[in-house]
C-alpha cells in the first residue's frame, strides 16, 4: 500500500525533476561540455546521463579531462608559449559553464532530493494513518474470497458458523 501511495504522489516530482535534468542537460550542451567519457552516445544523452550524476552527489563531472575545458589548447608541433597556445573557450564561457554546473548541483541535489525526501515522508504519515483501516479491510476482504467458496449447505454448517456471539468489551 505504501510503495502504491509513494509512486502516486512522486510521479508529478518525478516529471518535474526530469524536465529540470534535461534543462540543465541542453545548457551543458550550450556550452560544449566534452563528452567523450560516454562513449558512442548522443551528446544529449551523455549530457543527461553526467547531469543526473551530478543530481545524485556524483561531483566527478568537473573533471578537467572529462569536462569542462580549461586547459589549453596546443598546436600540434609547438611548444605551448603564451603565443602558441590558446584557450579552448574563453573565459566568459568557461565562468558561465562552472556557473551553470554549481546552480545544477544547487538546485538538482539539495532541493529535489530534499524535496523527495518531504514527499516520502507525507506518504508514510498517510499511509500510517489509514493502516488500521487499510488492515481491516484486506481481513474483509480475505473472508469474502474464503466465502465465495462455500455454498450453502457450508453456510448452514454449525462447526463454520455457529449459533452464537461473541461480545467482548474494551478495556
Amino acid at each position: 500500500m505504501m510503495m502504491i501511495q509513494v509512486v502516486n504522489d512522486v510521479v508529478y516530482f518525478m516529471l518535474l525533476f526530469v524536465i529540470f535534468i534535461l534543462t540543465f542537460a541542453e545548457c551543458y550542451h550550450i556550452v560544449q561540455v566534452n563528452t567523450d567519457a560516454y562513449g558512442r552516445l548522443p551528446a544529449i544523452a551523455a549530457l543527461f546521463l553526467g547531469t543526473l550524476r551530478s543530481a545524485m552527489g556524483d561531483f566527478s563531472l568537473i573533471d578537467p579531462y572529462q569536462g569542462f575545458d580549461i586547459q589549453r589548447k596546443q598546436k600540434p608541433g609547438v611548444h605551448c608559449t603564451d603565443d602558441a597556445c590558446k584557450y579552448q573557450h574563453s573565459r566568459l564561457i568557461v565562468f558561465f559553464t562552472f556557473f551553470i554546473y554549481v546552480v545544477c548541483v544547487f538546485f538538482l541535489f539539495m532541493i529535489f532530493m530534499n524535496f523527495i525526501i518531504a514527499v516520502i515522508g507525507e506518504s508514510y504519515s498517510k499511509v500510517n494513518q489509514y493502516a488500521t483501516a487499510h488492515d481491516y479491510r484486506q481481513r474483509v476482504i480475505m473472508i469474502y474470497e474464503k466465502e465465495i467458496h462455500f455454498g450453502q449447505e457450508d453456510f448452514d454448517n454449525e462447526e463454520y458458523f455457529p449459533n452464537i456471539l461473541i461480545v467482548r468489551k474494551k478495556k
